[in-house]
């Protein structure tokens, strides 16, 4: 039932223009990030090789915070459309359980959103291969690169904010409480950012949900030569801050199932609204009167 409920989930999604739209727009973002100097996506990389494995890092650890945007339109949709189209009463009366329910809808709906970012990592490596682009700046294509930053940032990012917005999506049924949730996870990775004294730099670079912080600090004093050939070694506080915040994922995922009503009983605050409007879409109830008490009289007088 589990895969059920993922394919229903990638069906309705795969028929809905959203998909489509938002990966050409992010695919021709990294595409022009890529091959022109008028937009730039992680920085200015125009002391290293345009396809170094520094600036396809940089690059692809960008992107999956920028299509987070996007792609909360589908981690936090699921069990919120259930809702709003009155289909959650059809589903739960089938023999589906919680559990399939749920990470079923979580899970169908996150292939689409990393879907969005691999278009936007396509572009990239598309990119490079463009005629136009200085010679002298194009290095030997580096594969691994590409695999990296996709399995160890940008899709671990991906997963880590999309598992906090649906558990957040299935507390509140509200898509303004998960967009004001990932608000929230923005501004904490900005306000963490701005602690980097080398005395806290180590802590925030554990503690920042993205990992760019960690990044950035393995790399400060890389020489081009390194920038243009190097990938930062999975170990000390990058190899912790990866494995702290996956585990924060599946701990708002345990959260999210747990969170999740599997009823079709209303809650309180809804059992109190509908009988507010019955209230006073009924009409007012007739007070019954008293009735005077009647004395029986059997005789001639009553002819």
């Amino acid at each position: 039932m589990f895969w059920t409920i993922a394919r229903f989930e990638m069906n309705f999604h795969r028929r809905q223009y959203l998909f489509y739209v938002l990966s050409g727009v992010f695919f021709l973002l990294s595409f022009l990030g890529t091959t022109t100097e008028g937009v730039q996506i992680g920085g200015d990389f125009s002391n290293v090789n345009i396809n170094s494995p520094f600036a396809i890092l940089i690059q692809l650890s960008t992107l999956s915070v920028i299509t987070l945007l996007g792609a909360i339109a589908f981690s936090a949709s699921g069990v919120i459309r259930d809702q709003e189209l009155k289909m959650a009463e059809l589903f739960l009366s089938t023999p589906v359980r919680k559990f399939e329910y749920v990470y079923g809808r979580f899970f169908g709906s996150f292939v689409f959103a990393a879907g969005i970012y691999l278009a936007a990592a396509l572009g990239i490596l598309v990119g490079e291969f463009m005629p136009w682009l200085d010679q002298e700046r194009i290095g030997a294509f580096n594969f691994s690169a590409y695999l990296y930053s996709i399995w160890l940032v940008g899709l671990p990012n991906l997963f880590i904010c999309s598992s906090i917005l649906f558990c957040i999506a299935t507390a509140t049924r509200s898509m303004m409480a998960t967009y004001t949730g990932m608000v929230a996870l923005l501004m904490l990775t900005f306000l963490l950012e701005a602690f980097n004294e080398p005395a806290t730099v180590e802590t925030i670079s554990i503690l920042d949900p993205f990992g760019a912080t960690a990044i950035f600090e393995v790399t400060r004093y890389w020489t081009v030569f390194e920038k243009n050939t190097l990938l930062p070694a999975v170990e000390g506080a990058f190899l912790l801050n990866r494995l702290l915040w996956m585990a924060i994922a599946v701990a708002f995922l345990a959260l999210a199932s747990w969170l999740y009503p599997f009823n079709i009983n209303p809650s309180r605050k809804q059992r109190k609204k509908a009988a507010l409007l019955e209230s006073d879409a009924s009409p007012s109830a007739p007070v019954a009167a008293a009735l005077p008490r009647v004395h029986q009289h059997f005789g001639v007088s009553t002819l």
